[in-house]
């Protein structure tokens, strides 16, 4: 068994080993550590080693299931974490999509109703098109999907030609 002698937020270590170990520090026991450049980095996962003495919570989009890290992973594209300090990959979901919304902006998601658009992902609701003019289906993904009825056309025309509407 690998051992390490704790003194005062300062870990140090005897090892053959570099990689893990465990240590004693009052009555806490077999806590699993990796030692980067002497300094033993006590996180826990869902954590992330910030700087010298803390460890700070993976934030949303990410998760860490390892011990002692030093970064958190980032879930795969088009997919987020509910809330910080994740620990594996299981806790990432996937975001709603352009044309996509749902209250939490997360699976399960709604088409965009017909004359609205929405053109990112996270989303928690549709923006509507620009007065006189509409979508021509629903989960409509852009603004450039907005487009003027007939009867808004032919306004157009006729008020451009002098006639009136």
């Amino acid at each position: 068994m690998t051992t390490v002698a704790y003194t005062l937020n300062q870990y140090t270590y005897r090892s053959r080993r570099r990689t893990q170990y465990t240590y004693r520090r009052r009555t806490h026991y077999c806590v699993r550590l990796r030692c980067t450049a002497f300094v033993c980095v006590p996180c826990t996962p869902g954590t992330y080693w910030l700087h010298k003495t803390e460890c700070a919570f993976c934030p949303i989009g990410t998760y860490q299931q390892e011990y002692s890290a030093v970064s958190c992973v980032d879930c795969p594209d088009g997919f987020t974490t509910e809330t910080e300090q994740s620990k594996n990959a299981s806790q990432c979901i996937e975001m709603c999509g352009p044309g996509l919304y749902s209250n939490t902006s997360l699976v399960p998601c709604d088409k965009c109703p017909a004359g609205t658009y929405a053109d990112g992902e996270q989303n928690t609701e549709c923006e509507p098109c620009p007065a006189g003019t509409t979508t021509e289906s629903a989960g409509s993904a852009s603004a450039a999907d907005c487009k003027g009825t007939r009867a808004d056309a032919r306004r157009a025309v006729t008020s451009i030609e002098g006639s009136p509407p």
